[in-house]
């Protein structure tokens, strides 16, 4: 659990278990919260606030673990990346976490979406897969900061084809959906 690790690298006193029930809760809420604003703001705001808001929290957490490789004394801030990657979970689980699944559904022409949609899925999971047994050797070449700042690049990236290629869904039929793209 990586979770554990950013608390406890950060200088956090709380115990893993209690590290991921906060974790756990913040993802909850923000949930909610990208329910509640999916249908107000459009599921591209979203995507694009989350991408954003996820890059800002890496780069602060990239940071922060960078001043210390470089013996800065951080003691006073070492509960910045905490609450950076707190601020990221909240944020992705009203965007980038949660909206894909919808807007794929969305975009995508009935007579394919389900074979595309597993394929999509199965290509998701091989990189979440790929990229969770990266970390320890990406942490061991680059540092926490390398690696972070690493992910920071590919979330804004992210952001940059959200903003050019993916539209507008909210409020739009099947067919106006698919005239647009």
């Amino acid at each position: 659990n990586y979770t554990a690790m950013i608390f406890e690298k950060s200088g956090s006193s709380l115990p893993p278990t209690v590290s991921a029930i906060v974790v756990g809760v913040i993802q909850l809420v923000g949930s909610y919260v990208s329910t509640l604003l999916v249908e107000r703001a459009g599921r591209k705001v979203l995507l694009l606030v989350s991408a954003v808001g996820i890059c800002l929290s890496q780069l602060i957490m990239a940071s922060h673990s960078y001043l210390k490789v470089l013996q800065y004394d951080t003691s006073g801030f070492d509960w910045v990346p905490v609450a950076a990657f707190s601020f990221m979970l909240f944020i992705a689980s009203w965007g980038l976490l949660t909206l894909p699944f919808l807007v794929i559904s969305e975009i995508l022409p009935p007579k394919i979406r389900s074979t595309a949609i597993m394929v999509l899925m199965s290509i998701l999971w091989l990189l979440s897969m790929l990229a969770i047994k990266l970390i320890p050797l990406l942490t061991a070449t680059w540092g926490m900061h390398g690696t972070v700042l690493f992910f920071a690049s590919c979330t804004l990236a992210g952001a940059l084809f959200i903003a050019i290629f993916v539209p507008e869904t909210k409020g739009k039929t099947i067919e106006a959906i698919l005239a647009n793209i």
